[in-house]
């Protein structure tokens, strides 16, 4: 999402949300390949969440898509902290128990402390006639909120055998169900603060299986990338030593970082040249175009 067209305001009364914006918002984004055909009005995950982000960014909120938690076992669609506040926004077609479940996992009683609170969930999804009486109660008893998108395909102009294109796609986002603060967030709120990074901010919300996500074990070897990317040769007791004073690593211990830097090495495709006594020793060297970059790869934690 590297540019958003221009944002349109509609005045709305029974719009509103906690920001004290009593509007709808309206977005034209650019067709990306993971967004359905602009000509229909059926949308995907991702446009979905393109549109959620675009709306929080206009209310002036930092976001964080696809953040890795610790100690929570899947990654919410968004993250975005304002001011003191840290909200949730979990992203799907429709209402349905997948998606409640994944903003409910933060009331569960057996939920770990460590990884905090959000003061506010909200659940997004494209618009729909249908009846949705049970998860709405759901959501209202629990004070889950529920954005809404709609998405105006494309419009063309046929005439004498030519067609032009009137309208370009866009979508409208309205607040229907407003969230109520998360019991015990206000305390456990900077819990779930002191885990965003600026580089978490490298995903894309709503699709998978792009390993595009920051991760303790990326913050590692992309400073063990710098390190290398000169081409030296480097025994894995100098890149530890390097580590020591250039931002550390993520391993318990000296002896278990020398073991899992070794092995994600490898797996990279470093370069090694064994030395010494029956070969026990090891160089390892960064070879542009053989070893893999880190954000390129989807790899194991």
């Amino acid at each position: 999402m590297s540019h958003y067209a221009d944002h349109m305001i509609e005045r709305n009364r029974r719009f509103g949300t906690h920001d004290g914006v009593e509007c709808s918002f309206t977005t034209y984004l650019p067709h990306q390949p993971a967004f359905a055909s602009p000509d229909s009005n059926d949308m995907t995950e991702a446009e979905i969440a393109a549109c959620v982000e675009a709306w929080m960014k206009w209310l002036h909120w930092e976001v964080y898509p696809e953040v890795h938690l610790k100690h929570h076992g899947k990654r919410p669609d968004f993250v975005a902290t304002k001011g003191p506040l840290v909200q949730v926004i979990e992203c799907k077609k429709a209402i349905g128990l997948p998606v409640l479940e994944q903003a409910m996992a933060w009331f569960y009683p057996y939920r770990s402390d460590k990884v905090g609170l959000p003061h506010l969930i909200y659940v997004a999804c494209k618009k729909s006639s249908g009846r949705r009486d049970f998860p709405l109660l759901l959501m209202r008893q629990w004070g889950i909120g529920l954005l809404e998108v709609e998405k105006s395909p494309s419009r063309k102009l046929h005439y004498d055998g030519i067609t032009e294109k009137v309208s370009e796609a866009h979508y409208s986002l309205r607040v229907q169900l407003e969230p109520r603060m998360v019991p015990g967030s206000r305390h456990q709120g900077k819990i779930l603060r002191a885990q965003l990074h600026d580089d978490m901010r490298i995903a894309v919300a709503g699709t998978t299986g792009t390993g595009q996500f920051m991760t303790d074990w990326k913050r590692t070897m992309i400073r063990i990338e710098t390190l290398m990317e000169d081409g030296k040769q480097r025994h894995v007791a100098e890149i530890v030593d390097w580590l020591n004073v250039n931002g550390g690593y993520h391993w318990a211990s000296r002896s278990s970082a020398v073991s899992g830097i070794n092995t994600s090495l490898m797996r990279q495709g470093y370069e090694c040249e064994a030395y010494g006594f029956e070969g026990r020793g090891h160089r390892w060297k960064f070879v542009e175009g053989v070893t893999q970059k880190v954000l390129k790869t989807s790899s194991p934690e």
